[in-house]
């Protein structure tokens, strides 16, 4: 690779290979300054070219006398042998920072690499005078103007970064460089994929605009509960934590799972069965409004109220889980347009199936419509062969966003016991969940549909018991990992297989990228 000495944004191939030479010939300085040892790994190609003869100690190398501090403009030596890899394409670079004592065989202490004017820092661990580990961490000042350094954001082994390993940067590493760009970025730390937040904000921009929205994706990818988060979000009860606000949650929200069963008679309006008091219990049947039109006068009742309190009408809000595993056209029947974004409202009113039926009084008894102040929120996944796919006049009034099991991972990861606060154990789980995904991604059979979700990653709390994640062993995380992989995600990717024709994977080639054998 042609080396970087300007400000030019790299590709991010590019900016990974360039860092793993970054943090390699930082490894290899810190070797040299304690141990002087020409046999380690890294001597020969970023020690070497640099180390002059020591006129107080003949037939011995040494690194050049200068400041030890990194900062180009105090004229450091130190700088000069990172520049061509310290430049990024942001305001700020990396500038290396080494402070020696002088005294043999002693670590040297305060360390580190750091995106310049700012406190992010990558340092080493050491055990007996040699490094084991790199750290990320912030160091911050207190008030008395003394610094001290934040607890680890993550800690990795050389050998899980891969360094010196002469391969191309492994997923590892990809988090580990990731997160410290997020650093310099002002993002969370401890998440290197997009933020939440900044999700559950842009579905609440999309369904504000639109009125009806699905979210699409790979199973396991936590559409449902994004959809209820969305609906707290729209009728302005982001906690639901009392049961003032649960009841308001349950007038103002409902709740449907379409399946082959699932009917016009449900969702809309249609005979159903009664007991007869006035015909000793006997059964006959009576026009009763189903789910949504329920939803929808509830929403109407209030939006007039609100009207003559001058005030903002409430949102109500229908969620239909798997709405592609119903008959979409037979349950909406006549809906389709009075669903309409453009047609909300007494203007998109609509003749049901039963209007002879609906009784005086009825507000709807003109003809049904959706009151402007009603939300529709459908989640499903594609994947399935079994079932119909959804026809044009239905999709073109719903706004669409696919959810990915990508920017899905450390949000659900998060979000959950026992993994809440285990970042390097959230990381490693990473490795593993991205290289399966990646494999299965570039595969033209199977594609971004055919991921598995962080849902299914999140089943090794049945395999963690009470452990400190935090002080996970290797072997006990490896098997945690074994485990998973028998009992779900084997089984659920070798169906995936046996459904898709189209594919040329085998279950082997999975199980492979899953290991990811040549990253160990």
């Amino acid at each position: 690779m042609e080396n970087n000495t300007t400000g030019e944004e790299l590709t991010a191939d590019a900016k990974l290979i360039q860092a793993k030479a970054l943090l390699e010939y930082f490894v290899s300085h810190l070797e040299w300054e304690v141990n002087n040892d020409p046999s380690f790994v890294g001597y020969e190609k970023y020690i070497a070219p640099n180390v002059v003869d020591d006129p107080d100690n003949p037939g011995h190398k040494k690194l050049p006398d200068g400041t030890r501090r990194g900062n180009g403009s105090e004229g450091g030596s130190l700088q000069q042998w990172i520049e061509q890899w310290a430049y990024f394409g942001y305001d700020e670079k990396v500038c290396l920072t080494v402070v020696k004592h002088g005294l043999p065989n002693e670590k040297p202490r305060g360390c580190y690499l750091q995106w310049y004017y700012t406190g992010h820092n990558i340092k080493a661990n050491w055990d007996d005078n040699h490094i084991t580990s790199l750290y990320l961490c912030e160091c911050c000042e207190t008030d008395n103007g003394t610094f001290y350094d934040e607890d680890p954001i993550t800690t990795v082994s050389i050998k899980k970064l891969g360094l010196f390993d002469g391969k191309a940067p492994n997923t590892r590493f990809k988090i580990f460089w990731n997160k410290f760009e997020d650093l310099l970025l002002n993002n969370s730390a401890e998440d290197p994929h997009q933020d939440s937040t900044i999700l559950e904000d842009d579905l609440h921009e999309l369904i504000i605009n639109n009125k009806n929205l699905i979210l699409t994706g790979a199973p396991g990818t936590g559409k449902t509960y994004l959809a209820k988060q969305l609906a707290h979000r729209l009728v302005d009860d982001p906690d639901c934590d009392d049961d003032e606000n649960k009841a308001k949650y349950d007038a103002q929200v409902k709740f449907v799972q379409f399946h082959p069963s699932y009917d016009y008679t449900d969702f809309v309006e249609g005979l159903r069965p009664v007991k007869s008091e006035a015909k000793d219990g006997q059964l006959g049947f009576e026009r009763k409004d189903g789910t949504f039109k329920e939803l929808c006068l509830a929403a109407l009742n209030a939006q007039e109220q609100a009207q003559k309190d001058g005030v903002e009408a409430p949102a109500f809000v229908m969620i239909i889980d798997e709405i592609n595993r119903g008959q979409v056209s037979k349950i909406f029947g006549e809906l389709f347009f009075a669903l309409d974004p453009d047609y909300r409202g007494k203007e998109g009113k609509v003749e049901t199936q039963y209007k002879n039926m609906v009784p005086d009084g009825d507000k709807f008894k003109p003809g049904f419509y959706v009151p402007e102040n009603v939300y529709v929120i459908g989640t499903m996944n594609d994947i399935d062969h079994s079932l119909e796919p959804l026809d044009f006049a239905f999709r073109r009034r719903f706004a669409w966003r696919e959810i990915t099991a990508e920017e899905r991972f450390y949000g659900m990861f998060k979000g959950t016991e026992p993994f809440k606060s285990a970042s390097d154990f959230i990381d490693n789980v990473y490795c593993y969940f991205k290289r399966i995904n990646d494999q299965i991604e570039s595969d033209p059979g199977f594609g971004i549909a055919y991921q598995v979700g962080p849902a299914y990653f999140l089943k090794l709390k049945n395999f963690v018991g009470d452990q400190d994640l935090n002080a996970m062993s290797d072997e006990d995380f490896n098997q945690c990992m074994e485990k998973l992989w028998n009992t779900h995600l084997k089984p659920l990717l070798a169906e995936c297989l046996k459904v898709n024709s189209d594919t040329s994977l085998t279950l082997q080639d999975l199980e492979t990228a899953y290991y990811g054998a040549d990253e160990e």
